[in-house]
């Protein structure tokens, strides 16, 4: 039913309710939804892939779905911290004419390209803790399905996850061996 509202733009995939099988990409659903005009159906597999650890689905969350939940886009934001990526740095590089990256030693004109990092609205400092263990939360649960699938898998993750398994609180060190090749204790 994917193929048909890909190849032909019809919706019975999302008018169906259909269970997203775990083979299927959620932002790739959510991209589809949006071609179709589906925001809300978007804007569900959007937030199922941010909760699947998609930081690039968290951006977008933060910068137009959840825009107007300042609480829903501090998780996003802590949740892309703790998986080691900081959306609040901006993302500018060069680049040649022709889209190749620009090389100073060459010369030539260039183009500045990027984006600014986000910075949700502020929150009170009792919604802004709610916000961390929400994350903390939602950090633990995608640990939990990734250490379900192989413990081994931990080595292949951003040093964030290498000495503790979430963010300090009670869960229990990695052994050396779980630990990401030049990690250190915390």
């Amino acid at each position: 039913m994917l193929e048909l509202a890909e190849q032909f733009g019809d919706p019975v995939f999302f008018e169906r309710q259909t269970a997203l099988s775990s083979s299927i990409d959620a932002t790739y659903v959510a991209d589809l939804a949006e071609q179709l005009g589906r925001r809300e159906d978007a804007w569900c597999y959007r937030t199922m892939a941010a909760q699947q650890g998609d930081t690039e689905a968290m951006r977008e969350l933060i910068d137009d779905y959840d825009r107007l939940n300042p609480l829903q886009c501090w998780t996003w934001f802590y949740l892309a911290k703790l998986l080691g990526t900081d959306l609040s740095k901006n993302e500018y590089r060069l680049m040649n004419e022709d889209g190749s990256a620009y090389d100073d030693d060459v010369g030539g004109p260039a183009e500045v390209i990027g984006r600014d990092g986000v910075e949700p609205e502020p929150i009170d400092e009792n919604r802004n803790s709610a916000a961390q263990r929400a994350a903390a939360t939602l950090y633990q649960a995608k640990l939990s399905r990734l250490t379900d699938q192989s413990p081994h898998i931990l080595r292949q993750l951003s040093p964030t996850f290498t000495a503790l398994r979430c963010c300090g609180c009670h869960c229990a060190p990695l052994s050396p061996e779980d630990r990401a090749p030049g990690s250190v204790d915390r």
